[in-house]
């Protein structure tokens, strides 16, 4: 914000803070100002500027202000937005940061603040951006309707004095806009929907409270009020419309965990009967809607149901309450189908007897147990005469949504005993559905290489690769089988190089990581660094997640040559950030080739010299356990470090002379001995690089001999002396009111031994070093004083202050 719209700004807060028609006047006038603006503005830093000042006075002129906002937020779908000339950053980088969808959020933000005056116009805002294609702007929406649908004790009890409060009415608010909806619209705003109902359900109220140097956030329990009472039946019967209205599993299973939130008790602090009895009532409705949909629902919904119902059974103490869970787990016990799927796919069933109180790991062996059994036995049983009823089953259970196989690991695992048990009913089934089986397709193939059928297996894995089809699956195969068949693999890789099929390639290193052993110590330059080096021509190192972490890395690593680390290291160079994953790699590359890892940082940061505005970060906010082998060549570090210094001074304090701190952060006596060998060149340049590495130390008082070194060398007048004081002034964190004068006393009390030297140049500093200390401990406490002061005045002093 420039220095005129700030002083602009600030005016404008007095204004709304006056009382009176000649007041308001100015006020209408600013605002229909701020709204000529916003109708033709098209430089994004403009519109912002703009939407602040209307936000320091909406609450003023609320009405026009929320026009100006639903007007806004129309103007953002087409308006193409312009952007002032920042060096380095050209229209295209800045329009990832500053671009309609953040102007929107902001938009958002504003009319958040007016909840309370124009509620009916601002839901309607709410809940149309609620669905908005953009995650940013739909998040906002929904934490806008958040706040209205929660329960505030300010805007529910009042001040206690000249304002008795809304009580429930802002939730009615909520509950007529939903009730207005018709079946399409509450579909399409359902997630938004949800997520008020989630705050109507709520079994606490809170509230905050500031004074001049605390936040008090206080909360408690919903009062058992019939108005609040009635909110929440009400907001149970729009759960259960939305439920009857939506098509899909998860969006049914989202509603039934918001209706959990009418089930459950205040965290903090007491409550009364009357809350109790209230919230055991809206759980006695939940359990009756369960018990009416359960038994002719989807499995993966029964599943959810009987998981709930067990809780509600554990959980409660009400016996309508027990005895309603109860009826629940008699129909899911009826159910055949339900068991067999509880069995291969279920993670929430519940397997344990329901009065039983057993130990998490007792009841976790007893269900492993069950399930695996359960599991070999559903296999062994699948035969000629019931395979089409099993294929429905094994396709059915297979078309649930997964992130990995491992989320059902026993239907893994009965696919595998399928495959072995019945490998020409296995091969059947992959001949007829491979399409549908994608990701099960693996435990199959597992199970029927076990048999005597593995050839045929195979045969049909060469069918699908001649046909270009699976080379993901089957690279992904051979992490697991108990052998590589070095063909079929050599036919993925070349399939997939041809394809630039770059996940397989990923997946390729991935499985010879797996495999790799003192017999196919081959397959590395066979296959695993070919890949490599053409996912480096793609700017692709995905193959990291399936490598670092592997016990076999280190071996891999460990039997590498130098040049086969530079492809490695290739290919990292191009990654935007070195995360902890990626450092394991390295860290392994340094223990034998400490100077190519340190080289290729300087890579990087030339790299990153070239992208400035890029997302590309050169080097970690601190390393976990690179610095360890890194540091054991101090003065390969530094002398390489200072090859790359090009006299950009601030530059490099950021990023080479902070990559030498994170070398050696603790400043060990061999690293300071190297730098103060530079400072005696007394060479400009050298005494540079010296000071932008330790302007990274936050003033450590390890760094005072090398700083006396640097006084010794400078000449009485020279500007540098000023760069030692700030070397020697810099701070970490500083915490309190009074933070910098208690740091600044200590370093004085620090500095006093400089005292006692004889040199005349050092006493010169030092003197002139303390006086400027001491000005400034005089400067922040005044500072301090009036900064209390000026808090106290804007939100007064508390209670207990």
């Amino acid at each position: 914000m420039s220095i005129d719209t700030n002083l602009k700004q600030k005016a404008l807060k007095q204004l709304a803070r006056t009382a009176g028609e000649v007041a308001q006047n100015a006020l209408n006038k600013e605002v229909d100002k701020i709204d000529a603006a916003l109708q033709i503005e098209t430089q994004y830093d403009q519109i912002v500027e703009q939407l602040e000042l209307l936000d320091t006075i909406a609450y003023r002129v609320h009405e026009k202000a929320v026009e100006i906002a639903k007007t806004l937020m129309l103007r953002l779908e087409t308006l193409k937005l312009t952007y002032q000339n920042i060096l380095g950053y050209p229209a295209e980088r800045l329009h990832e940061y500053q671009n309609n969808n953040i102007l929107g959020v902001k938009v958002l933000e504003m009319i958040e603040r007016l909840r309370y005056y124009q509620p009916i116009p601002i839901l309607d805002m709410f809940f149309q951006y609620s669905a908005h294609i953009n995650e940013d702007v739909a998040k906002q929406a929904k934490h806008g309707l958040e706040t209205l649908a929660g329960y505030d004790l300010a805007i529910f009890y009042g001040n206690g004095k000249d304002w008795s409060g809304l009580g429930w009415g802002p939730q009615e608010k909520v509950i007529e806009k939903i009730s207005s909806f018709n079946d399409m619209q509450k579909c399409n705003f359902f997630s938004g929907i949800v997520a008020a109902c989630n705050k109507m359900l709520s079994p606490t109220i809170e509230g905050t409270s500031w004074s001049y140097k605390s936040v008090t956030i206080r909360s408690g329990a919903v009062p058992a009020m019939d108005g609040v009472k009635a909110i929440r039946r009400k907001t149970l019967d729009i759960l259960q419309n939305l439920y009857a209205l939506v098509e899909t599993i998860e969006q049914k299973k989202i509603v039934i965990g918001a209706m959990h939130s009418a089930t459950r008790t205040p965290h903090i602090g007491a409550y009364g009967d009357d809350v109790l009895a209230m919230i055991m009532n809206d759980t006695l409705v939940v359990l009756q809607f369960m018990k009416g949909i359960v038994e002719n629902e989807d499995l993966q919904i029964i599943q959810r149901i009987e998981h709930d119902a067990y809780f509600f059974f554990r959980r409660g103490t009400a016996e309508q309450v027990k005895a309603l869970a109860v009826d629940i787990k008699k129909i899911i016990d009826s159910h055949a189908e339900y068991q067999i799927f509880k069995i291969l796919i279920g993670f929430q069933g519940v397997f344990s007897e329901w009065k039983e109180m057993e130990s998490i790991h007792e009841n976790y062996d007893r269900e492993k147990t069950l399930r695996e059994q359960k599991a070999a036995e559903f296999a062994a049983s699948i035969s000629e005469g019931n395979y089409p009823m099993w294929k429905e089953r094994i396709l059915n259970y297979a078309g649930i949504k997964s992130n990995d196989l491992a989320t059902f690991p026993y239907f893994g695992k009965f696919l595998e005993s399928f495959g072995r048990l019945s490998p020409t009913l296995a091969l059947r089934l992959l001949s007829e559905a491979s399409d549908q089986l994608e990701g099960f397709m693996i435990p199959i193939l597992c199970g029927i290489s076990e048999t005597d059928q593995k050839s045929l297996a195979y045969q049909l894995m060469s069918i699908w690769l001649d046909e270009g089809h699976y080379l993901f699956i089957l690279a992904r195969f051979f992490e697991f089988a108990k052998e590589v068949d070095e063909d079929l693999l050599k036919k993925i890789y070349v399939a997939a190089k041809a394809k630039n099929d770059l996940s397989t390639l990923n997946q390729i290193i991935a499985t010879v990581s797996a495999q790799y052993a003192e017999s196919n110590k081959h397959l590395i330059k066979d296959f695993f660094l070919p890949a490599l080096k053409i996912l480096t021509e793609h700017n692709n190192s995905g193959w990291i997640f399936g490598f670092w972490y592997r016990e076999q890395r280190k071996e891999i690593l460990a039997a590498l040559e130098l040049t086969e680390h530079q492809i490695f290291l290739d290919n990292l160079l191009e990654i935007n950030e070195i995360n902890y994953d990626v450092e394991e790699i390295l860290c392994e590359i340094a223990e034998q080739s400490p100077e190519l890892v340190l080289q290729f940082f300087c890579k990087r940061l030339t790299k990153e010299g070239e992208n400035i505005g890029s997302n590309y970060d050169a080097i970690p906010f601190s390393f976990h356990k690179l610095s360890e082998p890194l540091s054991k060549i101090p003065e390969q570090v530094v002398d390489v470090i200072l090859g790359t210094y090009d006299d950009d001074h601030v530059m490099f304090i950021y990023k080479g002379a902070r990559l030498i701190k994170m070398i050696f952060p603790g400043f060990p006596k061999p690293f300071e001995k190297k730098l103060v060998q530079i400072v005696q060149t007394q060479v400009e340049k050298n005494l540079l690089f010296v000071m932008a590495i330790l302007r990274n130390y936050e003033g450590q008082p390890f760094l005072h001999d090398i700083c006396k070194e640097l006084v010794m060398v400078l000449p009485e007048n020279s500007k540098l002396l000023n760069e030692v004081s700030i070397i020697l002034e810099s701070t970490g964190v500083v915490t309190g009111e009074y933070g910098f004068v208690e740091v600044y006393k200590r370093k004085i009390e620090e500095i006093k031994p400089w005292l006692d030297d004889k040199n005349e140049k050092i006493q010169s500093f030092i003197k002139s070093y303390i006086s400027d200390l001491e000005k400034q401990i005089e400067a922040e406490q005044q500072r301090a004083d009036e900064d209390i002061a000026l808090r106290k005045h804007r939100y007064g002093v508390g209670e207990d202050d």
